[in-house]
């Protein structure tokens, strides 16, 4: 079924066909599925609409649709498969909706116009060479979060613009073998991202974001001067060497953290010991006091405050 809105010129898609001449194309919210290859090389489009309710786009649903300027992904879309926006040379301005879970192979791949890239958290995969050769691409944001995203081979290979990633410490993004900034030349700016995640929450956490920020400005002195493949396992081996270092804190700070709870407890003990005029010959009230000393309520509602690490 075709419907078209005369006014505003948009043609509303609901199933069958599409006109070759149509430049601006709304996805109706009957339509769950975008067919695979559905409007594939179609060079008159400008711009795509998707109303709330689409969840996939299939398999080169739009590719080498080289005129699409500008995309919309609704909050319902779960899936973009396969070479869904492959060879769209003039997409600008594809924001990516919160809620998307799947992007396949090559789904972006040679969209030389996109800019910037902000990966949604709800993303668990990023298929391989899924933005393979976009090579205006200056800046990616990956998203920081509990769960560890799936990025494949080469994903970003090739974008030979990209100048700036944002990241998570996930040395398993930066494996060497996956590739994924390989052909990435100009890639001289990382960023780490993840807040309390990164360093404790207590009083030594400005000291350990200090420390932080010493890491970064020492990785981002260094990616300029190194060639293509070296680029890759100095943030593999960077990664590392700050996960390591944050392992080390967190031992460190546990262990403090058992001491000074241990210490409380035996103060509290003694107080009451004393103020009960327990003697030292009293062992029976020696442990009742340890049991009602309340430093189970007072460890209760200190330890909130001191965010141990897990």
């Amino acid at each position: 079924m075709m419907q078209e809105q005369g006014d505003d010129e948009i043609f509303v898609y609901t199933g069958g066909d599409v006109p070759l001449h149509v430049t601006r194309l709304r996805i109706d919210r009957s339509v769950k599925i975008v067919p695979d290859l559905a409007f594939s090389e179609r060079e008159n489009l400008l711009e795509v609409y998707l109303d709330e309710g689409v969840e996939k786009i299939g398999y080169g649903a739009f590719y080498n649709c080289s005129s699409i300027r500008r995309i919309n992904f609704p909050s319902t879309l779960r899936v973009i498969g396969m070479l869904a926006f492959g060879f769209c040379l003039d997409l600008e301005d594809a924001q990516l909706n919160e809620g998307l879970k799947l992007i396949q192979e090559l789904a972006f791949s040679q969209c030389s116009s996109l800019k910037r890239l902000i990966i949604p958290s709800s993303l668990i995969t990023i298929g391989k060479k899924a933005w393979t050769g976009c090579t205006n691409l200056k800046e990616v944001v990956l998203p920081a979060g509990p769960r560890r995203l799936g990025i494949g081979y080469a994903a970003f290979s090739d974008c030979t613009s990209l100048e700036r990633v944002v990241t998570p410490l996930n040395t398993h993004l930066m494996s060497t073998n996956h590739q994924i900034f390989s052909g990435c030349m100009k890639l001289e700016n990382v960023e780490l991202i993840g807040g309390r995640e990164l360093v404790s929450s207590l009083c030594i956490e400005q000291v350990k974001r200090t420390q932080l920020e010493k890491e970064i400005l020492r990785v981002n002195r260094v990616l300029p001067h190194l060639k293509d493949k070296r680029k890759l396992t100095k943030l593999h081996d960077w990664m590392e060497s700050i996960d390591y270092k944050i392992e080390c804190s967190k031992l460190v700070h546990n262990k403090n953290m058992k001491q000074a709870l241990t210490s409380i407890e035996l103060v509290l003990w003694k107080i009451k010991l004393d103020n009960d005029h327990v003697t030292s010959r009293n062992k029976r009230k020696r442990g009742q006091c340890r049991v009602n000393c309340g430093a189970d309520v007072v460890i209760k509602n200190v330890l909130p405050f001191l965010t141990l690490f897990k």
